[in-house]
């Protein structure tokens, strides 16, 4: 019998197959339901924080763009304000195929930055 990829194996004559666990092997089983709760929980909260930090990206070039074309009634931020922002901007090196923490929370606090300047915060 063979498993799925994401589940453990179960041989015939194994204890598991006859139902006879040890508890070992039931802290095992349910340390790998566990690690698949997590894995799923992960994808959903990377989800949800990549659309909002997208969102928060996008609404800021947005309003932004429209007040540096005086489509807006909203002024635009102080040069100091601006140029800080554009040094921040310029300071996030990502390394995406590593996948690092730390480069998704500087991505997130700039976002921030820019949606409080822009008058979203």
């Amino acid at each position: 019998m063979e498993a799925a990829p994401d589940e453990p194996a179960m041989e015939r004559g194994s204890p598991e197959a006859d139902g006879h666990l040890s508890r070992r092997q039931e802290l095992a089983r349910e340390v790998v339901l566990e690690i698949h709760a997590l894995r799923v929980a992960l994808d959903d909260a990377l989800q949800t924080f990549g659309a909002r930090v997208q969102g928060n990206l996008a609404g800021a070039a947005r309003r932004l763009e429209e007040a540096a074309l005086g489509e807006s009634e909203a002024p635009l931020p102080s040069a100091r304000a601006l140029g800080g922002l554009l040094r921040d901007l310029r300071a996030v090196k990502l390394k995406p195929r590593k996948g690092r923490a730390k480069d998704l929370n500087r991505i997130d606090r700039v976002a921030d930055e820019l949606a409080e300047l822009a008058g979203d915060g």
